[in-house]
């Protein structure tokens, strides 16, 4: 199967930062947001 999602919002933080965040330091990012995952 196929799941595709899209989401556009505005945000103050840097687009390269948020890169960083959610493509780059997900490992550490996501066990922070969500421990049970």
């Amino acid at each position: 199967g196929v799941y595709t999602f899209e989401n556009e919002y505005t945000s103050e933080i840097p687009p390269g930062r948020l890169f960083k965040a959610f493509v780059l330091d997900a490992d550490n990012l996501i066990p922070k947001i969500a421990p049970q995952a």
